[in-house]
């Protein structure tokens, strides 16, 4: 169907699977897409897990974790770290307020530019 994304192999149950695949194959840590990956993802291997949720949203350009509506999402998984666009995209206040509201929480930036590394390591990350 035109305008939705779909792959033969995707489902938590495979991505459970590539995960111990991983594991296995010598991976310390794994980065998922979503919170029934995530879950799915926990409870076939006890590497540490990277969550993000691709989410597209009408005149925004961040795309991997773009609000506090899918941060919240992640923080519930109890996943160790949340990965969010920390690009020149992203506001800053945005990146600031993650940081009081989940003081405790891993966060880690994706970042295009020397300069967007630099504003993530002073904010926290």
């Amino acid at each position: 169907m035109p305008g939705i994304r779909t792959w033969p192999l995707h489902s938590s149950f495979i991505m459970s699977r590539m995960a111990l695949a991983a594991k296995e194959g010598g991976a310390v840590g794994i980065r998922a897409n979503s919170v029934n990956d995530i879950k799915a993802i926990k409870e076939a291997v006890d590497l540490p897990v990277i969550g993000i949720i691709k989410r597209d949203y009408p005149d925004m350009v961040p795309y991997i974790t773009p609000t506090m509506k899918e941060i919240d999402e992640l923080v519930n998984t109890g996943v160790d770290v949340i990965a969010l666009d920390a690009t020149i995209n992203q506001d800053i206040e945005f990146l600031k307020e993650i940081f009081i509201k989940y003081p405790n929480q891993k966060f880690m930036a994706d970042i295009s530019t020397v300069e967007e590394g630099i504003r993530a390591g002073e904010l926290g990350f």
